[in-house]
């Protein structure tokens, strides 16, 4: 029986890759940073309490984990923890796979300097260490609005939008807060072009085993605007859909770039998250996460189209060959996630909903009353996953369940 090592996991956001490693009928270790979501299932845990604080540092540990247990291989869905995962895997010859490689998909920066004149479409964009770079690019480039990130962050955390010059420091601060939970550790930040007001990026998932690649599907993830409290734009997750609906011929041009990327990085044996945003019908390459699609989006593909996506991923990890009928559409249904939100932060004074939901959807809560609520929380205060044939079937079960949703939330000054 095959041995796995996980990197961390929590049963609260990654159920469906205990599903799967069920399924494939592996004995599991698991590496976490605190005693959590215990299950008789894992063979054994290892605490390493300060996991993310410097992931490179615990490779010896970890190493020294790898080796005495036998592990056949390492998994990880967590942005911090893929290229200390990359370069254990190329140390112990687990899996054909290059950790310099990785190291180019995490930098936003690097990707697109590897990727320039390859005949991928990527907006205007420069590496930034300090304010004054800022300013310097933006006395030059003028055509406001800009986006502002880190050069490695994930879930939009630290992305804010600068609308005009009088913003900059505001944005620069707002944005470098996130540096300190950034999973390189990089402390670099990347200005690029906004591409259009349409709050939605389309992502690719893509798996790559023995150069083999498999374009499974495409996923629409759209945000929402709030402003921090120096009136600074940042985004917040609002709906994920399964498959996205887009026209044909986008679809084709986004999975010619994902192909050209993949051939133009030599990358192998690893699943790809590649998300891009659409402007005037052209696809433009926003990054590339090599790591599964993060949060419910693997739940959602099971649902909606019968793909196993985590059993997929972890298949290429374990070098357990992917089949046809592993990627075979036996479903073709549309699948969302709604995240609630609501218009301030503050204190959950009530919390409470008269939504009847059905046997076929799913509606959580993951607040409750006394919680801190502030604008951008990742998974929001709850969600709610349903499937849909069109838009208005799709809004109408929105606006009723949010209709049924009894939410008070006040002041923390207040409270």
């Amino acid at each position: 029986m095959k041995k796995i090592l996980l990197l961390d996991w929590s049963f609260e956001w990654r159920f469906y890759i205990l599903d799967a490693l069920k399924e494939l009928n592996v004995d599991v270790y698991v590496v976490l940073p605190e005693l959590r979501d215990q299950t008789e299932y894992f063979q054994k845990i290892f605490i390493i309490e300060n996991l993310y604080e410097n992931p490179k540092s615990h490779f010896d540990e970890i190493n020294n984990i790898v080796r005495s247990n036998d592990i056949d291989a390492i998994y990880t869905s967590e942005d911090e923890l893929i290229m200390l995962s990359s370069l254990i895997m190329e140390e112990n010859n687990l899996l054909e796979i290059n950790s310099s490689l990785v190291n180019i998909c995490m930098d936003k920066f690097l990707l697109r300097k590897n990727l320039e004149n390859k005949g991928v479409e990527m907006p205007l964009y420069q590496e930034l260490t300090t304010i004054e770079e800022l300013e310097a690019f933006l006395s030059i480039n003028t055509d406001y609005p800009f986006i502002l990130k880190p050069l490695d962050g994930n879930f939009s955390d630290g992305t804010v939008k600068i609308n005009n010059k009088n913003e900059i420091i505001k944005a620069w601060k707002e944005s470098a807060k996130s540096l300190i939970n950034s999973p390189s550790q990089s402390k670099k930040l990347i200005i690029e072009e906004f591409l259009g007001e349409d709050n939605s990026v389309i992502s690719c998932e893509v798996l790559i085993q023995n150069k083999q690649i498999f374009l499974v599907g495409l996923t629409k993830e759209t945000f929402s605007m709030y402003k921090s409290k120096d009136n600074i734009e940042k985004f917040k997750y609002d709906f994920i859909e399964v498959p996205a609906n887009i026209s044909p011929k986008i679809k084709k041009l986004i999975y010619q770039h994902v192909i050209s990327i993949i051939q133009v990085l030599n990358l192998n044996n690893m699943t790809l998250h590649v998300e891009y945003k659409i402007k005037n019908n052209i696809p433009y390459l926003i990054e590339v996460n090599p790591r599964m699609a993060g949060g419910l989006i693997p739940y959602l593909y099971k649902r909606s189209l019968g793909i196993d996506l985590s059993l997929l991923s972890i298949k290429i990890a374990l070098n357990i060959p992917i089949n046809n009928k592993d990627l075979k559409y036996n479903k073709e249904e549309f699948t969302i996630i709604k995240f609630i939100n609501h218009s301030y932060n503050g204190v959950i004074n009530h919390i409470s909903t008269d939504y009847y939901v059905p046997d076929n959807e799913l509606l959580r809560l993951t607040m409750s009353e006394g919680d801190e609520y502030n604008q951008g929380e990742v998974f929001g205060i709850g969600y709610y996953i349903f499937d849909f044939n069109n838009d208005n079937e799709k809004n109408k079960k929105i606006e009723t369940m949010m209709n049924n949703l009894k939410l008070e939330i006040v002041n923390k000054d207040d409270k």
